[in-house]
């Protein structure tokens, strides 16, 4: 009874993570999903502002006729972690603004969203994980635009252990446009 109920609470996350596309792909960010935050009762909550100022010297990164320009930079973050029971989902959103003062056509806005749904069964763990950008390259000189992409990196695995071995079956899918 125990083994079809898991199945069952199994089947409703796996459907409910392909339909809003939940997923968590070896995330470099190390804050999810385990932030710190605020906790409003199992759930927590979390959320980042950076700010800074830099000075490129050579913003078209030509050898000749070198063009600089001071770029500001604007990163708010937010993000949340689901415990349920021993299982999670999580997801993290930042965006990074970066102003530039002199050549404003360089101006541009790059999002990150990052999520993950864990599912511990007694003898093994599903995850499935997300890791989605969508950012603007660098110009190579001041006659081309900024490439814009899209990138996309989808992880499913099954992980059990037996003994002292570890096993990490997965299938990766990456997109970028």
């Amino acid at each position: 009874m125990k083994r079809q109920k898991a199945v069952f609470i199994l089947s409703g996350l796996i459907l409910f993570a392909c339909c809003i596309n939940v997923s968590y792909a070896q995330i470099i960010n190390k804050d999810l999903p385990q932030a710190e935050g605020v906790k409003l009762g199992e759930a927590v909550l979390h959320s980042d502002l950076k700010t800074s100022v830099e000075f490129d010297s050579n913003v078209y990164l030509q050898q000749d006729g070198e063009k600089d320009d001071i770029i500001t930079l604007i990163n708010p973050s937010l993000g949340f972690e689901l415990p349920l029971q021993d299982n999670r989902l999580s997801m993290a959103y930042d965006v990074a603004v970066n102003k530039f003062e002199r050549f404003t056509e360089n101006s541009h806005v790059d999002h990150r969203v990052q999520t993950l749904a864990e599912i511990n069964l007694t003898d093994y763990k599903i995850t499935l994980s997300n890791l989605y950008r969508r950012l603007t390259d660098r110009a190579s000189s001041e006659d081309t635009k900024r490439t814009k992409r899209q990138l996309s990196n989808t992880r499913l695995g099954i992980a059990t252990e037996l003994d002292q071995l570890a096993f990490d079956i997965s299938y990766t899918n990456k997109i970028e446009n």
